[in-house]
């Protein structure tokens, strides 16, 4: 099945499809229903993006309600997400709505089900540690008889005194040990505490994100006015951009930062499904140096990103010509100074940027202000280089990464 997810990401649709109804037929009714379910669920995703929209709705459909039936809450919030994609491509937007509302409910109860299993596991460690406590000054009273019995038997008068004196100095380390113990735990549970609330923040924002998006594709089917239709999109896939970001972070244990390659390669998947743009016709080749960037550096670099990759699919390949667009990130040597900087690439085989021609009349100036905006912000560098087609490259000088 994981075979036929990555020729289906790959743009390979009806070889998805070949692999997955092998998957299918070896695992039939009554043997692990779960699986059964979540082979289901994508067995109708690579139906839909074959165009069997009919057997699609069939596959997903008999996926969630395994799912519901055995349990499965993170494969049923996976195929509700599919039937919202698979309705809002046949155009049926008020029942993509009612399983996407469905999805973010099962995101829920799975997040508040991890979040109450956290919150027992700090419990269970708390409770631990007070027994382990209760044992250790039970230990220190057994050695401080011993310590009585035998100043008894010298009868060493000096030694009593002195095993007093140790008697009192351990009791007073022993407190100082118990209270900073005490401090430590309680610093440990509200950071955990602390955790859990940022990674719903991350979770919430992600979700609201996601119905702003939908919100806005839903309006932009009923807008006949191409410009306007067009800046509906756009809007839509900056706020995609953003969502992405959320999405990461709710998932991943690293609260603070992005790891990068992923996040490059989902954006410009998401672009091109977007503007409708067909693998076989544009080649897509993603190359990102493994690195982990900080959410303020991560959210204006995907904004601009997501304007270089529009302008490639929009401008590069008129009349349906064939191409190939290359993003590339990497850290390299500062070409006007000491020390490293960051070097995006956005580069495109098409007609080429000409700056001197005139600039299109439903164009509003709005995305290269924003990467002007961002790129100042970022202390970046913004180039645009013609030769046998587009390089747009952005040299950052002020970006953070997480360790």
């Amino acid at each position: 099945m994981n075979l036929a997810v990555c020729y289906l990401d790959l743009g390979d649709p009806p070889r998805a499809l070949s692999t997955i109804r092998s998957a299918v037929e070896v695992h039939p009714l009554g043997q692990d229903e779960l699986n059964r379910a979540n082979i289901l669920i994508n067995y109708g995703r690579v139906l839909d993006a074959n165009g069997m929209h009919d057997s699609a709705l069939v596959q997903l459909r008999e996926g969630v309600r395994l799912a519901q039936e055995y349990g499965g809450l993170e494969v049923e919030g996976n195929g509700e997400g599919l039937l919202s994609d698979h309705f809002e491509a046949i155009g049926r937007s008020d029942s993509a709505l009612v399983h996407y509302k469905r999805m973010v409910a099962v995101d829920d109860s799975l997040f508040t089900a991890e979040r109450s299993a956290q919150i027992s596991e700090v419990r269970e460690k708390y409770e631990s540690g007070k027994k382990d406590a209760l044992l250790a000054e039970r230990a220190a009273a057994l050695e401080q008889r011993a310590i009585t019995i035998r100043a008894v038997v010298v009868g060493a008068i000096l030694l009593l005194l002195a095993a007093l004196f140790a008697f009192r100095a351990y009791r007073v380390k022993r407190k100082g040990e118990a209270e900073l113990a005490s401090k430590n735990a309680i610093i440990e549970g509200q950071l955990k505490e602390k955790e859990l609330l940022l990674r719903e923040i991350h979770h919430r924002v992600k979700n609201n994100l996601q119905v702003v998006s939908s919100l806005l594709s839903i309006q932009g089917r009923g807008i006949t006015d191409e410009k306007a239709r067009g800046a509906v999109r756009d809007g839509r896939d900056r706020v995609k951009s953003m969502a992405l970001i959320h999405q990461d972070l709710y998932k991943e244990d690293d609260l603070t930062g992005i790891s990068m390659p992923g996040y490059v390669e989902k954006l410009a998947r998401s672009l091109m499904s977007s503007h409708q743009v067909q693998p076989d016709r544009i080649a897509l080749h993603v190359e990102v140096q493994p690195m982990t960037l900080d959410v303020d550096t991560a959210i204006p670099l995907g904004l601009i990103l997501n304007e270089l990759i529009t302008n490639a699919l929009k401008y590069a390949w008129p009349e349906g010509r064939n191409g190939v667009l290359a993003v590339n990130m990497k850290e390299v040597q500062d070409p006007n100074g000491d020390g490293v900087v960051l070097q995006l690439d956005v580069q495109d085989n098409g007609i080429g940027y000409d700056p001197s021609a005139p600039r299109n009349a439903e164009g509003t100036g709005f995305g290269l202000n924003m990467i002007k905006s961002f790129s100042s912000k970022l202390g970046a560098e913004h180039s645009v280089i013609r030769d046998g087609g587009t390089l747009a490259r952005l040299i950052i000088r002020k970006y953070k990464k997480v360790q």
